[in-house]
């Protein structure tokens, strides 16, 4: 590994990623290196299709994110990458080089891809201590003993884990056996570093830790990772880019922020972050991207966020989605006035989660929405409040009766 040693943590010195000045003019940056390039994958077992028409790239220096539920496709597209399954259609390029082509009759074996790997398992061998285990790629790669060595504290210093070598794989933490994990993916300076789930065994506060390390990280060595989970936040906290998976499709790419506050579809909309869905109709479209939409809850609001109904006639029944974090609430005091362009309901539950509460809360039609309380204001359970939908913020979908 050619590249200089350093603490996991200290990176004071690290230039933001994508920084770069030059006498105070910007630098203009030559075209990202494609490292990875999936075209019209699909992978077929028997009758069961579990990759289907699937094509992504991967820039040199980014982490982009294969996100989606259990079954989509995702660890089989990172393994198809790596040449642990081979493609039943499509071709696959790492950096310049054709490595799987089904109908070209190419396939070039895991071990000549410069890929390091790490799995959901870490699979430490138990019967080896940490330096046997983070040697193993280079042992493969008939390496010199002495560059083993070197090469292999490098790694260990890289991961936080310098004067561990002699430790037994079996007195490992876990946080301990996923920094081996990432010391044995790096220790030969692979172009591409491949993740599946690599923090799902960890608990919520290290694996709040081992992600912001391992950003920390690859920025700083600047190498490209492929990084599977279902985990939303992982994804959104870690990724340049995100791919989100359904049924062994990609529904949409892009940057977290994009995904996040302008889903295309319905499957990104409901499983990247919470969403409240409102039913309701057309009432009137104006010139610009606003219309008038009646909620079931008999309230008449107006949507300017993101129109999916153009096509719809009016009076259409259609969807108003919103981000419970979007939705302002405030205690109701008087009856509130029908149609005044709020819904009212009380609190059922309030959940004190640190910064803010989780409020569930029961609207007059009987909906349940869950929304968050600041919790520097005193909320009661009972307490009949009102909810008010910031016309930007509501985003109009088609209605599932309606496609």
């Amino acid at each position: 590994m050619n590249r200089a040693p350093t603490n996991l943590i200290p990176l004071n010195r690290a230039q933001p990623h994508g920084a770069g000045t030059n006498g105070g003019q910007a630098v203009r940056r030559a075209p990202k290196e494609r490292i990875l390039h999936m075209e019209g994958i699909q992978k077929v077992y028997g009758t069961s299709v579990a990759v289907e028409n699937t094509t992504l790239e991967l820039f040199a220096g980014e982490i982009l994110t294969l996100l989606g539920p259990s079954g989509c496709g995702k660890t089989t597209t990172l393994r198809l990458a790596i040449g642990l399954e081979r493609a039943t259609k499509g071709r696959i390029w790492f950096k310049d080089q054709l490595v799987d082509a089904p109908e070209d009759r190419v396939f070039v074996s895991p071990d000549k891809r410069d890929m390091g790997m790490v799995f959901q398992s870490y699979a430490i061998w138990p019967h080896m201590d940490v330096f046997g285990n983070v040697a193993y790629p280079l042992r493969v790669r008939r390496r010199k003993a002495d560059e083993i060595r070197q090469e292999v504290e490098k790694a260990l210093d890289l991961v936080g884990l310098t004067g561990f070598g002699n430790r037994p794989g079996t007195k490992l933490s876990g946080g301990q056996m996923q920094r081996v994990a990432v010391a044995r993916g790096l220790v030969f300076g692979p172009d591409l570093l491949l993740m599946d789930e690599p923090f799902s065994n960890l608990d919520a506060k290290l694996r709040d830790q081992m992600r912001s390390e391992l950003k920390l990280l690859q920025r700083r060595l600047g190498i490209s990772v492929l990084f599977v989970t279902h985990d939303q936040s992982e994804a959104l906290a870690l990724s340049d880019r995100i791919a989100v998976m359904q049924a062994g499709r990609i529904e949409q790419s892009g940057d977290p922020k994009e995904l996040y506050y302008y889903p295309q579809t319905t499957a990104v909309r409901d499983f990247l972050g919470r969403t409240l869905n409102f039913k309701g109709r057309i009432m009137a479209r104006s010139h610009g991207n606003s219309a008038t939409v009646e909620l079931t809850e008999g309230v008449i609001c107006e949507a300017a966020g993101a129109d999916h109904t153009q096509s719809s006639a009016i009076h259409s029944p259609c969807v108003a989605s919103i981000r419970p974090e979007h939705v302002k609430v405030s205690p109701l005091e008087g009856a509130g006035i029908p149609g005044s362009g709020y819904l009212t309901g009380n609190i059922l539950t309030l959940l004190f989660i640190g910064d803010r509460y989780e409020a569930s809360i029961c609207l007059k039609s009987g909906m349940i929405v869950t929304v968050f309380l600041p919790c520097d204001e005193n909320w009661a359970e009972g307490q009949a409040v009102k909810l008010q939908l910031p016309p930007d913020r509501i985003q109009l979908w088609k209605s599932e009766a309606a496609q």
